[in-house]
């Protein structure tokens, strides 16, 4: 084609440039209007399921929250046996009545000592604390699947040959003497219930064992998420034969060794309150790491001081918790157990004037003072649970020399019927779940990430396995923890509610209803729709919340 005629197409008769889109056979606004018709007609099933099943429900849930809807009273059905009463708009009543209740004629009730004639809605707040009890358990479980992902990640073969026959030898020796023992004790133990569970239990061990050190790493991180693909409800039901109080395989395996304790401790009924002077060492040598750690950060300018008002406040919770929990002043209280609990308040204070007191001497770099408060709370919040733990520890050490001196000796705990054991029994449920589940998967991909170089800086400069833990791997590995406490700490305010339904129905006496069963149990059980609505829709801001102060000062942390 001539030049002159090629310009002629890509110009006017001015001899300026044409628009592209002009050159076209269709005008523009006619070629937007079908690719925009073209995109929605792609997008719209999509959008009419989210207005269908997301945002009309989203919506009718929030009208509902503020009117009185009650299937009992608002049901044609059910007229002649609870009578009817109109469907009208009560505003906050239905969020008044989640946090307070009224007194009942003579008791005495006050809010905040303004609020007469109003006291605080017991069932509301139980359960709140239940949901938080069981969060308890988060630090446990990202723990637990950091240890899995990094021992998942290591090379079994060991890089050569040699070390790979060596593995093989020792598998298979392994697996031997775990079918050696199950068969003996089989053997031995004919006729008792626990036989096949036993040669069960080491037949698959050794084969778990023999093909791990066969195929590789491959083999154990399958088994370790196996769990994962299996439905809630049959876990869940699994977990409840186990947990039977009776004849559960847990049960049958404690009673012989609870046998042996209860003879040992009624030998030596010293030991446990010697256990219970060190499990309270361990907390007060917890706080003393709490608050120095706490005042080490203020000092070098890493922890403003409003954002470690706080803090310091979660670090001193555990003291006045073993105060009400535990009186040491109680009529009865054997002395060693006084004087240990008066030790820890008296060894906790002092860590908190010492740190005060070193504080007061200002800060070596300053900053502003609302900085570093969100990594100091989580840090806070890890050692709380710790001290809680060996609190309750403490707490059981100093009963068992009474129980071991009662006639039937120390028994097997009853598991989901116990108003003790419950929550403890559904959170190591909840921690074994969570070892082979999507946490381990995140840190397994977040260390395959981390830069070998890393590795080999530090060695050079001396450091041993945990400096390279501590100064390489868990910084490597903030962004993925971030992640995994947001979506842990989402998942914990929301959940609870399959395993409370299906193991215990909430109880014994509401020790295991959660909010979320607590929403489902007015809405489906009692009928009060609009009262359920209220419930949700305060879970919903309670999430939000939490979410956005974890989002504002973890997020920095983790850019830091």
């Amino acid at each position: 084609m001539p030049t002159e005629q090629v310009e002629g197409m890509l110009t006017d008769a001015g001899g300026k440039p044409r628009d592209p889109i002009e050159q076209g056979t269709q005008s523009p606004r006619v070629s937007d209007t079908k690719r925009l018709a073209t995109g929605l007609a792609f997008i719209t099933p999509n959008i009419l399921g989210f207005l269908a099943f997301t945002l009309l429900p989203l919506l009718f849930a929030m009208g509902l929250a503020f009117t009185n809807w009650d299937l009992r009273l608002h049901n044609d059905m059910r007229v002649e046996q609870f009578g009817e009463a109109p469907l009208k708009f009560v505003g906050l009543d239905n969020f008044r009545d989640l946090l307070f209740e009224p007194t009942l004629p003579g008791q005495p009730g006050m809010v905040f000592g303004l609020v007469d004639g109003w006291t605080w809605n017991n069932s509301f707040w139980k359960y709140l604390g239940n949901t938080l009890f069981f969060m308890m358990a988060t630090p446990f479980a990202i723990g637990l699947s950091l240890l899995s992902a990094m021992l998942l990640s290591k090379d079994l073969s060991g890089g050569n040959a040699r070390n790979k026959r060596r593995m093989l030898i020792g598998g298979a020796m392994v697996a031997g003497v775990l079918l050696m023992v199950g068969g003996t004790l089989t053997v031995m133990r004919l006729g008792s219930p626990m036989n096949g569970m036993i040669l069960l239990f080491c037949a698959a061990a050794a084969t778990i064992i023999v093909l791990g050190t066969t195929v590789g790493q491959t083999v154990y991180r399958t088994i370790f998420y196996l769990p994962h693909f299996v439905a809630g409800v049959a876990t869940f039901l699994l977990w409840k034969k186990l947990f039977n109080p009776e004849y559960g395989p847990l049960t049958m395996a404690l009673r012989p060794i609870l046998d042996r304790m209860t003879a040992f401790i009624n030998a030596a009924p010293w030991l446990p309150l010697t256990l219970m002077w060190v499990t309270l060492g361990l907390g007060a040598a917890i706080s003393f790491f709490g608050f120095a750690k706490l005042r080490k950060d203020y000092v070098e300018g890493d922890l403003g001081w409003r954002s470690a008002i706080i803090p310091f406040g979660v670090m001193l919770l555990p003291a006045l918790l073993i105060f009400s929990w535990y009186d040491p002043l109680a009529e009865g209280t054997a002395m060693a157990a006084r004087v240990a609990v008066l030790l820890y308040m008296a060894a906790v204070f002092a860590a908190l004037v010492h740190a005060i007191i070193y504080m007061a001497g200002g800060q070596e770099i300053a900053c502003k003072s609302v900085e570093g408060g969100g990594s100091a709370f989580m840090f806070a919040a890890v050692m709380l649970v710790g001290q809680l733990v060996l609190i309750g520890l403490t707490a059981t050490l100093l009963q068992l020399p009474s129980w071991a001196a009662e006639p039937a000796g120390l028994e097997p705990p009853k598991w989901l019927a116990d108003v003790h054991w419950a929550k403890p029994s559904i959170m190591f449920m909840g921690m074994w779940a969570a070892i082979g589940g999507n946490t381990m998967l995140l840190y397994i991909a977040a260390l395959t990430n981390v830069p070998q170089e890393l590795y080999e800086a530090s060695e050079i400069d001396g450091a041993g396995r945990f400096g390279k833990f501590w100064n390489v791997t868990w910084p490597q590995l903030a962004p993925t923890t971030f992640f995994i406490v947001v979506m842990a700490v989402i998942g914990g305010l929301q959940g609870g509610f399959e395993m409370a339904r299906v193991m215990t129905g909430g109880g014994p006496a509401g020790q295991t209803t959660t909010v979320s069963y607590y929403i489902f149990q007015e809405g489906f059980e009692t009928g009060k729709l609009a009262y359920s609505s209220a419930i949700a829709w305060f879970l919903f801001f309670l999430v939000f919340t939490v979410t956005v102060f974890n989002w504002r000062f973890g997020n920095r942390y983790v850019n830091d």
